[in-house]
């Protein structure tokens, strides 16, 4: 569970791209997690790290993994992201490992559209390149109120359908909480509590 993309769609690359700024940028974070699933309780501490310039960006995610065969799951990825009329697209090549060890690479195009100053529509297209599976889905985002972002999506990923909504709610510029839900029709429900900050 990606808890630093509560803010943008519940742990999606489904709204907008980090990259859509003209100059030289580097945006990172780091959040502590608490899931709850089937009553197991896990904790796991996750950060990111991005760089981007005029619409290229690169960057490392990590998280920890609780009661697993191994420490940690990392992300490399790579991108390119640009605005079209309203929308924000972003095309993203992604490599996982979990430690040191290599598992599959997966390549994702994204689009985000406002349909108002508190609505962001989107939807993402991923293909796992060694697995030869798609993942797809649709969500939303909202501002309903100051300081509060929800948001909610559904996709199939070759498996089966799975679903997520969330909320996070912004202590400061930087810091936030969160709430997440995760469920579907071929694994245990998880509910997930993060604090943690982002610039």
């Amino acid at each position: 569970m990606r808890a630093l993309y509560l803010l943008a769609a519940c742990g999606g690359v489904l709204f907008a791209s980090p990259a859509l700024a003209q100059g030289v940028e580097l945006s990172y974070g780091a959040a502590a997690n608490l899931g709850v699933s089937d009553g197991d309780t896990s904790f796991t501490v996750e950060g990111e790290v991005t760089a981007s310039y005029n619409g290229f960006f690169a960057g490392i995610w990590a998280e920890t993994v609780d009661g697993g065969t191994y420490d940690l799951d990392i992300e490399l990825s790579a991108g390119y992201a640009f605005a079209l009329g309203t929308a924000e697209i972003g095309l993203t090549y992604t490599a996982y490992f979990t430690d040191d060890d290599y598992d599959t690479q997966s390549i994702e195009l994204g689009v985000g559209v406002p349909v108002s100053d508190m609505i962001t529509l989107g939807s993402a297209a991923s293909y796992d390149i060694d697995n030869e599976v798609w993942d797809l889905s649709v969500g939303f985002e909202a501002t309903p109120i100051d300081k509060v972002t929800i948001a909610a999506l559904i996709g199939d990923d070759g498996t089966g359908t799975y679903w997520e909504a969330g909320a996070s709610y912004a202590l400061t510029d930087s810091a936030f909480v969160g709430l997440l839900y995760e469920d579907s029709d071929y694994d245990v429900e998880t509910v997930t509590f993060s604090i943690g900050f982002a610039f």
